[in-house]
């Protein structure tokens, strides 16, 4: 499959070089930082041009119980995977020993589900009278 054709006039092919100085640099990086833009050169070419640029603005107050979130995510990920193993195993088992040996297994990870749903109520119930304090 070859490449798509472009618009001739869509090409950039002319280089525009500019010096600026220490301070001009550090505040554009930090705009384009801040921006939608992942290049220097897409962020120029933007302003340039007068194009819509999306500033990002991010609550850094709520960057741990985002990082908690995510370890509870994949926690829960990783129980579920737990259970289907067990469950594997519970089917696969010849008898009836085993089958309850695999049910109290799986039981004792629903314990688990718990105590992160839990976390999880905690957490939302924080958050949510950060939120409406404001």
């Amino acid at each position: 499959m070859g490449r798509k054709k472009c618009d001739p006039d869509s090409l950039l092919i002319h280089r525009v070089r500019v010096r600026v100085t220490d301070g001009t640099m550090k505040k554009l990086e930090g705009l384009r930082s801040k921006s939608n833009c992942r290049s220097m050169a897409e962020f120029l070419r933007r302003v340039l041009s007068n194009e819509k640029i999306v500033m990002v603005q991010r609550d850094m107050t709520l960057h741990g119980h985002i990082q908690e979130l995510a370890g509870i995510r994949a926690e829960l990920r990783a129980i579920g995977t737990n259970v289907n193993q067990i469950t594997r195993h519970f089917h696969a088992a010849d008898t009836e020993r085993k089958k309850m040996f695999y049910a109290m297994e799986v039981a004792e990870e629903y314990s688990k589900v718990g105590e992160k749903v839990n976390a999880l109520m905690e957490m939302v119930d924080t958050l949510g009278r950060k939120w409406l304090q404001r």
